[in-house]
């Protein structure tokens, strides 16, 4: 799958703005440090790889930008 308009929102110093939440339900994936571990860097796209057949992008986005606040696990 393909989010091409994700936006992580932001925390800064005293302003922030909520950003998007994405929910997964993926077997083995039940929090953020699990979800991080199959995530890499390709080009300006977040990759998570949860197998051979499975992934999400998330397009225009940084992985070092990401956090827990970003998904919620189900």
């Amino acid at each position: 799958d393909v989010v091409r308009d994700f936006d992580p929102g932001y925390d800064w110093w005293f302003w922030s703005k909520p950003g998007d939440t994405v929910s997964i339900s993926i077997d083995g994936i039940e929090d953020f440090d699990d979800l991080m571990a199959t995530a890499s860097q390709q080009g300006r796209n977040t990759v998570f790889e949860f197998s051979e057949t499975d992934s999400l992008t998330l397009n225009n986005t940084f992985v070092f930008r990401l956090d827990g606040d970003d998904f919620q696990f189900v």
